[in-house]
């Protein structure tokens, strides 16, 4: 007799559960304006990002900030890290941290209501760079913060596919996309 070891079934995804999805559509221009590369990153929130979340909708707790920052990292983030915690951010080279302003100029528009049950908002593109010297990275992560220094909270972080570096007189488009499923209890 033979035993085949049974093989683990995927939890199936369960439509009515809560989530927030954040959605960062990048592509990274040559200096002569032509698309280098595009990718699509999907976050995860980090703890702080999701006790912010929550004390924010649930508490009437204040958001920690009035803006949210991109920020690139050589790191792989924890879902437990801090900003603090987090190491590898970028610097020089023309790199400087990008931020969003809460609100209908950074977002602008009403949510969307999607056919999916989901309410989607779509922010503004902005850009890293162009970059200068050597460029910027190598980077692997991007990260949602409320600060542009580590005495903020750090929300979020999605991975890029691979290694990336902004080459020299390049620039770096992120444009983030929210999506949120809620569930009445």
């Amino acid at each position: 007799m033979v035993i085949v070891p049974a093989t683990p079934r995927p939890r199936p995804r369960r439509p009515w559960a809560p989530s927030l999805r954040h959605q960062f559509a990048v592509r990274c221009f040559g200096p002569d304006g032509r698309l280098l590369w595009e990718e699509t990153l999907r976050n995860r929130l980090s703890n702080q990002g999701q006790s912010d979340v929550v004390a924010t909708i649930y508490q009437a707790v204040a958001w920690p900030s009035a803006t949210l920052y991109g920020r690139l990292y050589n790191y792989s983030p924890l879902q437990t890290d801090t900003l603090g915690t987090l190491t590898n951010e970028m610097s020089g080279n023309g790199y400087a941290a990008v931020g969003w302003t809460r609100g209908t100029t950074d977002f602008p528009g009403t949510p969307a209501v999607l056919s999916t049950g989901e309410s989607e908002i779509v922010g503004v593109a902005k850009t890293f760079g162009p970059a200068t010297g050597a460029g910027i990275g190598p980077f692997t992560y991007f990260v949602f913060a409320t600060t542009s220094d580590n005495t903020g909270h750090f929300i979020s972080y999605a991975p890029f596919s691979a290694a990336r570096t902004i080459l020299a007189g390049a620039s770096l488009q992120v444009q983030p996309r929210c999506r949120i499923r809620g569930v009445s209890v």
